[in-house]
């Protein structure tokens, strides 16, 4: 998690921001303390981007490298909470918040 953590509070700043966005063109996701499936959706994004993470920890000289064993672990945790991500995204809508008996 301090690995992921390090990329995303790179993502925050302007330089790296624009670093990040021109290696996987597209902004990192980070997780929100206002958002309760932000970490889910973080986690999940980096997944995603994993072919082109290294390169982009590479350009930003951060001082480690992710293993295969960082995205098992990331890929485990995801896997953990997406039962629950889901259903707080069910609890939040706007539709089927509520039945009537």
């Amino acid at each position: 998690m301090g690995k992921c953590t390090a990329l995303w509070n790179a993502s925050r700043r302007p330089k790296s921001s624009e670093i990040i966005m021109d290696e996987l063109g597209c902004s990192l996701i980070y997780p929100t303390p206002t958002r309760w499936n932000s970490l889910f959706d973080s986690l999940n994004h980096l997944i995603t981007l994993r072919c082109k993470l290294n390169n982009v920890v590479k350009c930003l000289n951060l001082n480690f490298v992710l293993k295969e064993s960082d995205y098992e672990y990331i890929e485990e945790l995801v896997k953990v909470l997406k039962p629950i991500a889901q259903a707080l995204d069910y609890l939040q809508a706007e539709k089927n918040c509520f039945t009537v008996n």
